[in-house]
């Protein structure tokens, strides 16, 4: 079994590389639904975020309010330590579980959005990088996460920059063209590993 891990800057279009890999059959899993799952249904975890970040966090229903804690986390680097502390061990616990479901797949692809910010590389046979260009990276986090370009800003800056990942990767895709170009540069690295 090949562990990959994929990564790539928020709005590259790491969703559009899990979507042709979940179509060509193979195993994902998502950090960041690992991460949702988390917020939504682990008692332990609320009761950890709650106490290191305030009741702010939750919303009258009693669900932590994302917005909110990201607001919160996302202007200071010892909260976003803090909050990585609490999250962290537990979604490493998932992925792991998830390889040895699947340890008779030849690939099975983990997506770890902070993977390289967070040293996570030395877990997989091969890192595969999405980066796009900047400007097509600000439009698609404003056009399709609702963002206003300062809060993207914000989030890309506790992000290691593309270039510098693009060196510690094995695989990249430019993700500049089409959704068709793109798929095509996945199904070309399936092939390659076969």
């Amino acid at each position: 079994m090949k562990k990959i891990g994929l990564t790539g800057v928020i709005g590259a279009g790491k969703s559009t590389v899990i979507e042709q890999l979940r179509i060509q059959g193979i195993a994902v899993i998502s950090c960041d639904q690992v991460n949702a799952n988390l917020f939504e249904s682990n008692l332990e975890v609320k009761e950890e975020l709650v106490e290191a970040f305030g009741s702010s966090i939750l919303q009258e229903n009693g669900k932590i309010d994302k917005t909110v804690l990201g607001s919160l986390v996302f202007q200071e680097e010892e909260k976003k330590k803090q909050l990585e502390s609490i999250t962290h061990p537990r979604i490493q616990k998932e992925i792991e579980a998830f390889f040895r479901q699947h340890e008779q797949d030849t690939i099975v692809v983990a997506e770890v959005p902070l993977l390289f910010e967070i040293g996570w590389e030395k877990y997989f046979d091969e890192v595969w990088l999405v980066v796009c260009e900047p400007s097509k990276q600000l439009y698609r986090l404003c056009m399709y996460r609702g963002m206003n370009e300062e809060a993207a800003k914000q989030r890309l800056q506790f992000q290691i920059p593309q270039e510098e990942k693009i060196k510690l990767s094995d695989v990249v895709f430019y993700n500049n063209g089409s959704k068709e170009e793109l798929e095509k540069q996945v199904i070309e690295q399936l092939h390659r590993i076969g």
